[in-house]
């Protein structure tokens, strides 16, 4: 049976954090595969807007990952327009590769409200959920979850300290892969983003 990581999230913008953990997931559950999903929407994060539109978080994601075969990009979510529910991400995968084992990476910070996610023991059944480790000590909130928890490095970035580089006009770069730069500069420079 293939083993298939699926790796959601806004990647607003993708970042070299995302691309170790990425790694790691690979190594550590020995995937044949992670295919990221970018979310139109979280239903987490509702109120907030991308501060890159579709289009430019799917180049950079291409971008990002296009020297390892591993890496697949999956545009459902984004496609859909609406609010992204896992479970219908899930399913939708599912369907794609009907006799795969799924594994779903989430992080520390989501796994604190995981028994609050649409139809979480659905995903459960489907998947085996999978935590990597982020800035958000690991907490049991429902012993019914059940998952294994990556063993990598925390990276200390996230996409909101480079949102908040680009605005502020400081070097972002260096947390960005080199195939992604070009794309967000010429966004960043044709849409005043900068101040």
């Amino acid at each position: 049976m293939r083993r298939i990581g699926i790796f959601g999230g806004t990647f607003d913008p993708m970042h070299i954090g995302h691309l170790f953990i990425a790694n790691e997931f690979i190594k550590e559950l020995i995937l044949d595969k992670i295919i990221f999903v970018p979310a139109y929407i979280s239903p987490h994060k509702i109120d907030i807007n991308p501060l890159f539109p579709t289009e430019i978080r799917l180049e950079i994601i291409k971008k990002s990952i296009v020297d390892n075969n591993k890496f697949m990009l999956d545009d459902f979510e984004i496609m859909n327009n609406i609010p992204s529910y896992t479970i219908n991400t899930i399913n939708h995968i599912k369907e794609q590769y009907p006799n795969s084992n799924l594994y779903l990476l989430i992080g520390t910070d989501q796994l604190l409200n995981f028994h609050n996610w649409y139809k979480y023991d659905e995903i459960l059944k489907l998947t085996t959920l999978v935590v990597a480790r982020r800035h958000t000590e690991i907490k049991i909130i429902n012993e019914n979850i059940k998952y294994i928890e990556l063993n990598n490095e925390y990276i200390d970035i996230s996409a909101t300290d480079i949102r908040d580089k680009i605005k502020n006009n400081n070097d972002w770069t260096r947390w960005i892969h080199q195939n992604a730069i070009e794309t967000i500069n010429n966004y960043v420079l044709t849409n005043d983003i900068i101040g």
